[in-house]
């Protein structure tokens, strides 16, 4: 497997209490030996955090992804003939809500619509769905926890054209003396075809 992902993203302060937030990725994933599909994908991000007071912030954010399948076959059952797979286009929509507990407790929940549109939407029907952020975050003097819940479609993985995914993350590290810091990440993933 070859697989190849850079990402960029940049937070500017409007005033006080308002950061504009930009971000792009780039990636790709090819299987020289043709055991999986391979996918070339583009995303920008634009965002805004609008600061509250000292412990709450509203966040709001739009993303848009594109995915490449190049000239793959894919035997589809509407035809006995064969067909390239179809790129799809993801567009979503996040509004969502960050509190600060307290100095060592932060917890943030997204949610907003995502739209899943295919290039054949007789292979691929386009899809509208609820895309989802939550995550929380302890840190204590030398060590920080944190736990993760996100839905929403991708490009599948190299499984599939495309796909719904659930995924949970927690992970944790700990400091040592100034200059290491050791961390251990665990994370499960489940993928449905899109329909």
């Amino acid at each position: 497997t070859i697989e190849n992902t850079a990402t960029a993203q940049i937070g500017y302060r409007i005033y006080y209490a308002t950061t504009l937030n930009l971000g792009g990725n780039s990636n790709l994933l090819h299987y020289p030996d043709g055991n999986g599909v391979d996918t070339n994908g583009l995303g920008a991000t634009a965002g805004l955090t609008r600061r509250l007071d000292a412990r709450n912030s509203l966040v709001g954010q739009f993303m848009f992804s594109r995915y490449d399948y190049g000239n793959q076959a894919l035997n589809t059952t509407q035809s006995s003939d064969s067909a390239p797979y179809p790129d799809s286009d993801l567009m979503t929509a996040m509004f969502g809500f960050q509190r600060v507990w307290s100095p060592k407790l932060q917890t943030t929940v997204s949610v907003g619509p995502q739209w899943i549109s295919s290039s054949n939407a007789a292979i691929e029907p386009s899809v509208t769905t609820v895309a989802m952020n939550a995550a929380v975050h302890y840190a204590f003097r030398s060590e920080s926890a944190s736990l993760g819940y996100t839905r929403g479609g991708n490009s599948g993985g190299g499984v599939l054209p495309g796909a719904t995914v659930d995924s949970v993350n927690a992970s944790f590290s700990r400091l040592f003396g100034r200059d290491l810091t050791i961390g251990l990440t665990a994370s499960y993933m489940r993928s449905d075809a899109l329909e």
